[in-house]
């Protein structure tokens, strides 16, 4: 079967036995899942009500800024993310890399 195989087994007897780490695991990702969802609604919806009832001057330019902002791959998203909070990054003293809170 092959060392894939066998990890695959073995993934698949972990997730049935619902080891203790295991289920820690899958709860704090559900919870950071929750939160970010959360926070990105509480800031992303009034921000798009605001833009698309508002009329001001610039207001092309934004929409074109947000459009184009919608296109960039969540990968990349995740990388200057990564490159913000790392140690030598903009935000690297708060230390919140890698920390669910």
């Amino acid at each position: 079967m092959g060392w894939f195989g066998e990890a695959v087994i073995r993934a698949l007897r972990l997730i049935v036995s619902l080891e203790s780490d295991l289920v820690g695991i899958i709860w704090l990702s559900l919870l950071v899942s929750f939160i970010a969802i959360l926070v990105a609604g509480l800031l992303g919806v009034p921000c798009g009500v605001a833009l698309g009832m508002a009329s001001f001057r610039g207001k092309g330019v934004v929409v074109s800024i947000f459009n184009t902002m919608m296109g960039i791959p969540p990968v990349v998203v995740g990388l200057v993310v990564f490159l913000l909070l790392s140690r030598q990054g903009l935000l690297g003293s708060a230390q919140l890399l890698f920390t669910p809170m």
